[in-house]
């Protein structure tokens, strides 16, 4: 049995918050996230999916280094994204292309599909020809 948290809209005041001076770098929205999978049981070992509004190095990394797995889809635009593998306009690659950069313990990946892929893992590889 899989289990699933579904994180909606999500609205608090941060100054209410006693867990919020404990992950201060992180964002508001994205220390929200923390907050909640803080709370999963520690016995076990957890891989969170996340789409790429939540999504970043700094929390994947902070993530990684309290134990929980993470992989997203990222937008290219984000704190510390390589820039290596941001795609110009002009550029075309050809279908199923597979590159990845290792950022702060953290693999930024880029696939071309039918357009271009980016995403965040803490608990895959990139493996070469």
């Amino acid at each position: 049995i899989k289990r699933y948290l579904h994180i909606a809209k999500i609205e608090t005041k941060t100054s209410q918050l006693p867990w919020y001076s404990k992950i201060e770098p992180l964002a508001t929205h994205i220390q929200k996230v923390y907050h909640l999978i803080s709370q999963l049981p520690k016995s076990k070992a957890f891989d969170i999916y996340m789409d790429n509004f939540f999504t970043s190095i700094n929390l994947f990394s902070y993530m990684r280094k309290n134990g929980y797995g993470g992989c997203g889809t990222v937008r290219t635009n984000t704190s510390k994204f390589p820039t290596c593998l941001k795609l110009k306009k002009s550029q075309k690659l050809e279908w199923d292309t597979l590159s990845g950069v290792v950022v702060d313990d953290v693999l930024a990946v880029f696939w071309m599909d039918n357009g271009p892929v980016t995403m965040l893992t803490t608990i895959h590889e990139v493996l070469g020809e």
